[in-house]
């Protein structure tokens, strides 16, 4: 089995797997790829979930300061089981389930696998995403804090591909240049505000 972890993420697991079970705790965002064991099954934990799988293919999005858990099966099938609010889902291929910790909402969907894998590729493919969503992986992968000038900015809207490897500074003149916001950076301090103020 091979894990791949995001920024600002962590995995935990035993030095030795018991012969009944190969469990994780999982914060932060990893994608997965877990080789066949009927005899021990594979198992994610995360603060709101525990997720069960034999062999299978799958991305979990579960940082501590969202209030989502997103997870996306790319191959095989997993069942989700959210034990505080009583709630579980199995998934196939292509399906994403969505889980608000706050409400206890559990919704899945069809999604884009290509757009919920990018940040494996060192990408963000935006699609509509709130600036708010978009700066918060940004923040984790330049290790900057965002402020955003008026609450209203961080619901603006951007569509794009965003290069994890690329400077900061064209980073922020990509979305600039499609939206209505601009960047004042102050060292790892970044103020988002309406074009044209000062």
């Amino acid at each position: 089995s091979r894990v791949w972890l995001n920024a600002g993420s962590s995995l935990k697991y035993p030095e030795t797997f018991s012969n009944s079970e190969r469990r994780v705790y999982l914060e932060g965002e990893a994608y997965f790829e877990v080789e066949h064991d009927g005899n021990a099954p594979f198992i994610v934990n995360t603060r709101s979930m525990d997720l069960r799988v034999l062999g299978t293919s799958f991305n979990i999005k579960a940082y501590d300061d969202e209030n989502t858990v997103i997870t996306t099966l790319v191959s095989g099938k997993i069942r989700q089981e959210f034990p505080e609010v009583g709630k579980d889902v199995t998934l196939t291929p292509s399906r994403q389930s969505i889980f608000d910790r706050v409400t206890g909402k559990l919704e899945t969907k069809q999604t884009d696998v290509q757009a919920a894998l990018a940040w494996k590729e060192g990408k963000i493919i935006a699609n509509n995403e709130r600036l708010e969503d978009i700066f918060r992986q940004l923040s984790r992968w330049y290790d900057v804090r965002i402020i955003f000038a008026a609450p209203e900015f961080a619901n603006r809207r951007f569509t794009g591909v965003v290069r994890k490897y690329d400077v900061l500074n064209d980073v922020l003149s990509i979305i600039e240049q499609t939206t209505d916001v601009c960047f004042i950076v102050n060292g790892k301090e970044i103020v988002v505000k309406a074009t044209g103020l000062d």
